[in-house]
């Protein structure tokens, strides 16, 4: 049984992810486990930090465990049969996510993302972007505006490295039960010629993943991201799948001056994965 794990911060956003959350479990089948970061100031004076009184803490503490069971009471009735547990934990989201994520072998992280380009407290800012850039568990982001829809058919974003061969791999293995249609895209300008590169990276994913519902396109379009828009518009995807490496798409787009170009794809979650080595 997989490991899933939800942040919570009792918005509407969170609230779709946890209903999409709870439709991956179902099918999976997957454990849950939800949880809301509360940051307490370090008690160092020579830092200027407020030193929060052991009462305080204990009642914003305790406030934070009602709280969440609060939120979680719908979902805990409506879905009896789905393994969930929940936690108030202490720290940064990026701090408690990567201790959740070494004590309980999650398999993979789900999250709300806010529409119209705007990030939710979780992943906008220093700490939190780094929780996408550092990330060693896959994490899928679900816009307010998505719902679940059984993964009929999951786009894969490619630059046709060997490496994403691996990331293929690791998407299949974590959403097989689906069955869904797998769409390798590459999005390359008109006039570039990559066949031979194609046929290699092809060639690499026949060899290593024994599964057939795989497909490839190629985009032929100078701009990424209008490539990327065309897929959303025209192939009827559940989700949009991309490796987050440093100075690429995704790189860009978690910047704050490209956050408006993640509008375009807003209403399709967005499954993030970690950049993997090759299959041995």
């Amino acid at each position: 049984m997989k490991k899933i794990l939800v942040p919570i911060d009792f918005s509407d956003y969170a609230s779709n992810a946890s209903k999409y959350a709870i439709a991956l479990a179902k099918i999976l089948p997957a454990s849950l486990h939800f949880f809301h970061a509360i940051k307490v100031p370090a008690n160092n004076p020579m830092s200027g930090l407020i030193v929060w009184p052991l009462e305080e803490y204990a009642d914003i503490k305790n406030e934070a465990d009602r709280n969440l069971a609060l939120f979680l009471e719908r979902f805990l009735t409506e879905n009896s049969n789905v393994p969930i547990t929940y936690s108030v934990e202490i720290g940064s989201v990026k701090e408690v996510v990567d201790k959740l994520c070494e004590a309980q072998n999650i398999d993979l992280i789900v999250m709300g993302l806010a529409g119209a380009g705007k990030l939710t407290q979780f992943i906008i800012g220093s700490n939190s972007k780094m929780l996408i850039e550092k990330a060693k568990t896959p994490i899928l982001l679900i816009p307010k505006e998505s719902s679940f829809d059984h993964l009929k058919k999951i786009a894969f974003a490619t630059d046709l490295r060997e490496s994403d061969v691996n990331a293929v791999h690791k998407l299949i293995s974590l959403f097989y039960p689906f069955n869904s249609d797998i769409l390798l895209a590459h999005v390359a300008k008109p006039e570039k010629e990559d066949s031979n590169k194609a046929k290699h990276f092809l060639n690499c994913i026949t060899n290593k993943i024994n599964y057939d519902r795989i497909y490839y396109k190629k985009l032929n379009n100078s701009n990424i991201y209008n490539g990327l828009q065309w897929i959303t518009e025209n192939t009827q995807i559940s989700i949009i799948a991309m490796i987050h490496r440093n100075h690429t798409l995704l790189a860009e787009i978690f910047e704050i001056s490209h956050t408006k170009k993640l509008a375009r794809f807003t209403k399709l979650p967005l499954l993030v994965l970690p950049d993997q080595d090759e299959i041995s």
